[in-house]
């Protein structure tokens, strides 16, 4: 039986972001009514964080297959942030994408037995800022982000450059350690089309072309101020 060579993210974390994202929809109408019971002794109120997240493969038998850090810096535009991200990745190629062998220049056999190949990527982007997950945890201290950018990418592998655009988007779930700082889970996915040089004029962009899409989940320590 063929097992697909597809990113799997883990049961646990799929039933969380589940769970979060139903009971968010199903009180959106109803957050100013809802009687909070716990009140929160944490300052709110700040205009630029930092963001540092450590992620890896939610696939709990291939946790360290692709291993993600993440710095970001957002400052706030009204209701939105403004976001630059930077971000490498180290990780096995096969968990990342599927063997194109006239980009690659490899078997579909030396493709799956390949050595970790590193990902980098700087980027731009808008995150939301919002409290309806306290509903769920009956706490005026947690909040969370949802982000989405647009990305520079290069993928080093198989002794070639491989760059391109990418997509990526995350959704954090903080806890507000205190006026300063935040912690808290976060689920990141990523999308990018990236090709190599190419080699002669025959060469075609899907000859030389990989399409990598993933997912990450790991914990997101942010610093505002």
């Amino acid at each position: 039986m063929k097992v697909l060579n597809q990113p799997q993210i883990s049961f646990f974390s799929t039933i969380f972001f589940i769970l979060i994202l139903i009971n968010s929809l199903s009180l959106l109408g109803q957050v100013n009514e809802f009687d909070f019971k716990t009140e929160s002794s944490i300052e709110y109120d700040y205009t630029r964080h930092f963001s540092f997240q450590a992620q890896i493969n939610p696939n709990l038998y291939n946790t360290q297959s692709i291993i993600n850090g993440t710095f970001e810096y957002a400052f706030k535009m009204q209701d939105y942030w403004l976001s630059l991200l930077a971000s490498y990745k180290n990780a096995s190629i096969n968990k990342m994408t599927v063997n194109n062998s006239t980009a690659t220049k490899v078997s579909d056999d030396q493709f799956g037995q390949a050595k970790a190949g590193s990902l980098f990527n700087i980027g731009i982007g808008i995150s939301l800022e919002t409290e309806l997950s306290k509903n769920l945890f009956l706490s005026n201290n947690v909040y969370e982000k949802s982000s989405a950018y647009l990305t520079y990418s290069n993928l080093k592998s198989f002794n070639q450059d491989f760059m391109g655009i990418g997509f990526v988007t995350s959704f954090s779930l903080y806890y507000k350690l205190s006026s300063f700082f935040s912690i808290g889970p976060i689920f990141t996915y990523e999308l990018h089309s990236v090709k190599r040089k190419q080699d002669n004029d025959a060469e075609t962009s899907s000859h030389r072309s990989l399409t990598l899409s993933f997912i990450t989940t790991g914990i997101d320590f942010s610093v505002n101020f």
